[in-house]
């Protein structure tokens, strides 16, 4: 028995299986059939079963599946489309009831399965195939496949082929974030000087300073087993600044340093969905910025997230920052005594 792995996608709360999943699936069963050693070359395949929960587009398309595990392996498919079993819809009313029957073509068209065995006799066909494709409790696709002798219907040969569920899906992708948040640190002193003399010194004050900034980051899980923790790197842009600020000196009333940021993160999962996407979740992050070229500062934080769809989540997040500090066109700095505490909201991509 071979296991073959493929993803799936979930739309709307029901499980699809991607072009890519049936693609793998198609990898995986040609795998085993290329090494099957069953009595008998000529195939003819029946029409695949389904569980109710698959969508019914999936029959063919996983028949499309099977003939392509097929290709270039030792059978030779039989294809005779006067064969192929076809379900016919019956309707019945009268005045007070309503009913609608399903029923096999190969009843009505051969009677019995002698007769039906017998006119596959004419095309020497060695090997029925048949397939029934599941959907678990784990939102995984489950294809049983068997080869039957077409002429004592005996069971020759049975292989399972699995998918990945969908949280081996989400653990294996590598997930963007673009995030957008505002905040404050309550205390911070600021600065500004224009020269070595005092009189072109304004500060230190002790002020109140805000935030504003935009992050990119790109996360992934880090076990393989599982989808609790996740990892990353942050490409970020900021802008510290003072409301109020009043320049006696030359009069420029604006007090603002704007950085870039670049680090690293780490998310645990709290809470998770049934299909493994983390619907609360704590991540911590750390990294350098850059006010210029030979202005550094670090800083360290932690965040609390919550998803609101697969696509949006919001968070509270509390920073601590080294020293921000500028040289030109005059030298200012923020020296941080309280946290930022801010909040956001985040995109995934």
């Amino acid at each position: 028995m071979i296991f073959g792995l493929c993803n799936a996608e979930a739309q709307n709360g029901d499980l699809y299986p991607s072009e890519i999943a049936l693609l793998e699936l198609q990898e995986s069963l040609h795998l085993f059939l290329s090494k099957d050693v069953t009595s008998g070359t000529r195939v003819f395949i029946l029409s695949p079963e389904r569980d109710e929960s698959v969508p019914s587009i999936y029959r063919s398309r996983v028949e499309g599946v099977i003939v392509s595990a097929l290709a270039q392996t030792k059978f030779d498919i039989v294809f005779q489309p006067f064969l192929k079993e076809e379900t016919i819809k019956r309707v019945e009313s009268t005045d007070s009831t309503f009913k609608v029957s399903n029923q096999s073509s190969y009843k009505l068209d051969y009677g019995s399965m002698r007769t039906l065995l017998d006119s596959m006799k004419e095309y020497s066909i060695d090997l029925l195939l048949a397939s029934h494709l599941y959907l678990s409790n784990q939102h995984s696709l489950i294809l049983d496949v068997w080869l039957i002798d077409s002429k004592t219907l005996e069971l020759k040969q049975t292989y399972r082929v699995y998918s990945a569920i969908i949280e081996n899906r989400l653990r294996d992708k590598a997930e963007v974030q673009i995030s957008a948040f505002h905040g404050t640190a309550t205390e911070s002193y600021i600065s500004r000087e224009y020269g070595n003399s005092q009189a072109l010194t304004i500060g230190p004050d002790l002020e109140q300073i805000f935030v504003d900034g935009a992050r990119l980051s790109i996360i992934q899980p880090i076990l393989r087993s599982s989808n609790v923790m996740k990892g990353g790197v942050s490409l970020g842009i900021e802008n510290s600044y003072l409301k109020n600020f009043t320049d006696n000196v030359y009069g420029i009333n604006e007090f603002q340093i704007r950085s870039i940021s670049l680090g690293a993160l780490l998310q645990f999962a709290l809470v998770s969905n049934n299909k493994g996407r983390e619907l609360v979740s704590l991540q911590f992050h750390g990294g350098l910025t850059k006010t210029s070229i030979f202005n550094t500062a670090y800083s360290v934080g932690t965040s609390a997230n919550i998803r609101l769809t697969d696509w949006f989540s919001v968070f509270a997040m509390s920073q601590w920052n080294t020293e921000l500090a500028i040289q030109d066109p005059f030298k200012q700095n923020i020296n941080y005594q309280t946290p930022q505490l801010c909040g956001g909201i985040s995109i995934h991509i």
